[in-house]
């Protein structure tokens, strides 16, 4: 019971964080942390806590692989997004997910190893974001209204996805393990809300910024691989989060310093 207490608050919480970004500061910004270990380090965990830390190390690589699983799943909603609108919100979260599930299929038969698990993801990430350059940014202007019946939808999509994922885990085995970890547990239910809430072109925009993020969870699941095992579950999570910040840390510079050349350009 505890357990399934942790997965739940701790789920909750990631995506309501992620929702305040979106409203409140910056959909680009909300878009770019989406990418950041939250929802797959806590499936990660999880399974972990269930299935012990070499079953984790196991499927990591997997995981990494996955990742182009992910990016195929929000391209497939910003396909939708754009030819259907407003009413596509539900097709786009069917079509997307199906997407997600062939493409882990075909990733399934390739070979995960210390190269293939950062290659590809990061060859995938690049053109995920050549693809995506022409999406303009745009910030939400009018907040939409707070209401009990919004965050407990918010709360149950999280809630549902994780436990799914992370439920499945014991028979399904290392190599499914590792790539349904790679499923955006917290980014699809963010997806879900600001498409319902604000629209596509703003869904659009977190969709945009999504591949910029997305390589510090490659990197942390890379890290899960080596860290787990030999450090155990929680001191591993630590490293490999810490990784996965001097990612953001790396990216956050890099970017700073693109646009104040662009400015002074």
């Amino acid at each position: 019971m505890e357990l399934l207490l942790a997965k739940v608050v701790v789920s909750v919480a990631a995506v309501m964080v992620l929702s305040v970004i979106a409203e409140r500061v910056s959909t680009r910004i909300a878009g770019v942390l989406s990418g950041f270990p939250l929802g797959t380090a806590i499936t990660i965990y999880f399974i972990g806590l269930d299935q012990g830390p070499d079953f984790v190390a196991e499927g990591a690589f997997h995981t990494g692989l996955g990742f182009v699983a992910s990016l195929m799943l929000v391209i497939s909603w910003y396909q939708v997004s754009q030819k259907i609108k407003r009413s596509s919100v539900a097709i786009a979260a069917v079509i997307s997910t199906l997407v997600f599930l062939l493409s882990a299929m075909v990733l399934k038969f390739v070979s995960a190893n210390f190269v293939t698990a950062l290659l590809l993801p990061f060859l995938a990430i690049y053109l995920a974001i050549q693809f995506l350059t022409p999406i303009k940014n745009i910030k939400i202007e009018g907040r939409a209204r707070s209401s009990w019946k919004l965050l407990l939808l918010r709360a149950v999509l999280a809630t549902l996805i994780v436990l799914v994922i992370t439920g499945v885990a014991e028979s399904v085995g290392p190599t499914w393990s590792g790539l349904f970890s790679a499923f955006p547990v917290t980014v699809f239910p963010l997806l879900l809300i600001i498409h319902l809430s604000y629209g596509p072109l703003h869904v659009q925009t977190l969709i945009k910024n999504f591949p910029f993020g997305l390589g510090s969870l490659v990197l942390y699941a890379y890290s899960i691989h080596w860290s787990y095992p030999a450090l155990g579950i929680e001191f591993g999570t630590i490293v490999s989060l810490l990784v996965a910040v001097l990612y953001m840390l790396v990216l956050y510079l890099w970017t700073t310093k693109a646009s104040s050349q662009t400015v002074e350009g």
